[in-house]
């Protein structure tokens, strides 16, 4: 009777499991072996397609433009990174002080840039950088600091911090209050017993409140690089990879390659490659964070 019960169990569970497991074939793996398999051609949009091997993967690792584009993936990585998890901790920290208040206010307006359409907020901080009419410009100019302003989005050499920016400004709210749930469920007992031995400010953050939201800090890493990997919208509303090649994203450069080029075949190399380095970063990124346990 017991091994009835238990293979009528696996027998139900296989079939919970394959829905789910049809959705992530159809949306992901599929999706990833079609492009694979269109990579292994030469083919633009009004010609046939061409079988070349592994020729785009050949002319992929001596594209210039797609190892800038990647060079510049990981510049707004390590600004996310620092900017999006640093800013949304230390707010989520000084929330939870005693001193703190209006609490849900400042999570509402914290979170609201979240909210908004990656493509509104684009549009939004290129009127800010605007050379001729931007408020950034004009709040230097009221300050008598009018030799400071620059077309913002027209200087390489500082664009991808440029654009950073806005990226910070939109998900800082995301993972504050992400990490305000994460010290909601520490237990207040140790929180109190915490205080009564004198620990306070950074003592009590390094000592209790990141060894407790230590597994909530890793996924937040993992969603910020894996969303910064597939950046697009805002660099293609704010630069269009521009000015030249100096803003480009692989996300962008395959979209353009892929649809303005009409270079499906190469563009879908550069889709895969996509898809193997974001999953290099993201298990090197596991691997750093995870080798580190707090008891």
């Amino acid at each position: 009777m017991a091994e009835r019960l238990k293979g009528a169990s696996k027998k139900v569970l296989g079939i919970l499991v394959v829905p789910g497991i049809s959705v992530f074939c159809f949306a992901l793996v599929i999706p990833i072996a079609i492009a694979f398999y269109y990579s292994l051609f030469t083919w633009r949009s009004i010609t046939r397609p061409v079988w070349n091997n592994f020729a785009n993967y050949v002319e992929l690792a001596v594209d210039p433009i797609f190892w800038k584009a990647l060079v510049n993936n990981l510049k707004l990585a390590f600004y996310t990174l620092v900017g999006q998890i640093g800013i949304g901790y230390f707010l989520a920290f000084a929330l939870v002080s005693r001193w703190a208040r209006f609490q849900q206010f400042h999570r509402i307006v914290m979170y609201f840039p979240a909210m908004i359409s990656s493509v509104v907020m684009s549009f939004l901080w290129t009127l800010v950088y605007s050379n001729d009419y931007g408020i950034l410009n004009a709040i230097l100019r009221l300050a008598g600091l009018g030799k400071y302003t620059i077309a913002w989005l027209s200087n390489p050499k500082i664009i991808v911090e440029v654009l950073a920016v806005p990226l910070i400004w939109q998900w800082f709210g995301y993972y504050t209050v992400i990490f305000l749930s994460a010290f909601a469920a520490i237990p207040s007992e140790v929180l109190e017993s915490a205080k009564l031995e004198g620990a306070t400010g950074v003592k009590l953050a390094r000592h209790i409140y990141i060894p407790m939201t230590y597994d909530t800090l890793k996924v937040a890493v993992m969603l910020c690089l894996s969303g910064i990997m597939k950046a697009f919208d805002h660099v293609l509303v704010m630069t269009d990879g521009g000015p030249g090649t100096s803003s480009m994203v692989l996300a962008l450069y395959a979209y353009k390659t892929t649809f303005v080029g009409l270079r499906h075949g190469f563009g879908s190399s550069i889709a895969v490659g996509i898809v193997i380095i974001s999953f290099a970063i993201t298990m090197l990124a596991r691997a750093v964070m995870g080798g580190k346990r707090y008891e």
